[in-house]
């Protein structure tokens, strides 16, 4: 009996040890890595904005960390000169364009003088053809003692004078079909003066939108430098917008 009791007592106390090692444990692994800071900062990732052009600063709509918008206005440029640029850029557009259908008008245009000029060449041939006949004709009569040689030296001038008259028209003919590729070439001239307009005005237009500076992302305002009546250049920084996702927390931590 006295054994059994010996022999309990042993596996109490064995017991007690494991309860007291495996508490020793707990109590390490949640002491163990205990850190404390007093060096400690908010950080954050955030988008500058700056203008795509330069001007005067006319307004600002935003405050030091006021909540924006994607796309909302922070603030905005003096238009007033890209307002007048765009109005100039298609000015010159409208000329651009009347050049291009002129030049278009008188293409279509030397179609219809290549027709007359054609008709003129057939017709002077047709001339030239009857004077030929009439003078080999008066040339016949003339060597039989039929007419006067007045008369065959007139239709021998006359074919003469016909004869002048196709080259003349042949010449015309030729230098309209030589006008077509002038032509061709001063309408492929105006086509690129309407497209660089275009380009122009495209580019004033959008200089125009860049006088209104927006929210790139949803976030706060920060470290705004902006101020009404100030010049700024393009690419100057004038704000921050913080995302609210993006802010993380910088520490050092002591070990203890």
């Amino acid at each position: 009996m006295r054994a059994f009791e010996m022999k309990r007592t042993l596996l109490l106390s064995l017991l007690l040890l494991v309860l007291l090692a495996i508490a020793f444990v707990v109590w390490s692994l949640m002491t163990g890595n205990d850190h404390r800071t007093n060096d400690a900062y908010v950080n954050a990732d955030y988008t500058l904005v700056a203008p795509k052009v330069s001007g005067y600063i006319s307004h600002v709509q935003v405050q030091d960390n006021q909540q924006v918008k994607a796309g909302q206005l922070l603030a905005t440029l003096d238009d007033r000169d890209y307002r007048v640029a765009l109005e100039s850029a298609e000015a010159d557009l409208q000329v651009s364009q009347a050049k291009l259908l002129s030049s278009q008008a008188q293409l279509e245009q030397q179609q219809s003088v290549i027709d007359q000029q054609k008709a003129s060449v057939a017709a002077s041939e047709a001339s030239a053809q009857y004077a030929g006949q009439s003078a080999d004709r008066y040339n016949r009569l003339y060597k039989s003692g039929t007419v006067a040689a007045d008369d065959q030296q007139k239709a021998s001038s006359n074919q003469r004078s016909a004869l002048a008259a196709v080259h003349q028209s042949q010449a015309a003919l030729a230098s309209a079909v030589k006008q077509v590729g002038v032509l061709q070439a001063a309408v492929r001239s105006a086509e690129a003066d309407v497209a660089a307009a275009k380009a122009s005005v495209d580019q004033a237009r959008l200089n125009l939108s860049y006088t209104r500076i927006t929210a790139p992302v949803d976030g706060m305002v920060g470290q705004r430098s902006v101020r009404t009546g100030a010049y700024v250049s393009a690419g100057t920084r004038l704000l921050a917008v913080v995302p609210p996702q993006q802010t993380y927390i910088t520490a050092n931590y002591l070990e203890t």
